[in-house]
């Protein structure tokens, strides 16, 4: 379902901010001054970057992603190529691993593998969950970077509980 018409519209206006941002390129090409008012080619544009047109493309026109995102963004696009599709795919592959995490976390931490099959059932379906993995935004990633950070740190409790029963 995840995957179905991935690519069927356009990037809108959010996901186009989130590829110029992991490219480097401030919104209206503020640091790209040789390319306004005159006819560009894509090798124009995509030009490479240095690392403070990256600063500065996220200092200036920050739509919401956060610069871990854009990293992950960018290697994804260097790899794989920027589509709608191949870009979105990433979004998808996000939220499919933090399904996965939160099954094999509740079925690891419960009697029962019941409360994991429900979760992520629903977690699977929720329409917000799904609606997110079909946008090129850093949702899933942080969704993803949320779940782990928990799982994290009820270990770390777990471990702490049995060192103070230890002593």
């Amino acid at each position: 379902i995840r995957i179905y018409k991935l690519d069927a519209h356009g990037i809108f206006t959010d996901e186009k901010y989130t590829m110029l941002n992991a490219n480097g390129i401030r919104v209206g090409g503020f640091n790209q001054p040789e390319l306004l008012n005159k006819y560009f080619t894509p090798a124009d544009f995509w030009r490479p970057k240095t690392i403070q047109d990256y600063f500065d493309a996220i200092a200036h026109s920050d739509f919401g992603t956060h610069i871990s995102y854009n990293v992950l963004v960018h290697n994804w696009m260097i790899f794989f190529g920027n589509s709608d599709f191949v870009v979105r795919l990433l979004s998808v592959i996000l939220n499919l691993l933090t399904i996965l995490l939160v099954f094999t976390f509740l079925k690891n931490n419960f009697s029962s593998k019941i409360p994991a099959y429900i979760s992520c059932f629903l977690l699977a379906i929720e329409p917000l969950n799904m609606a997110q993995s079909h946008v090129a935004r850093s949702y899933t990633f942080s969704f993803l970077l949320v779940v782990l950070s928990s799982i994290v740190f009820i270990s770390i409790l777990k471990n702490q509980r049995n060192l103070v029963l230890k002593f």
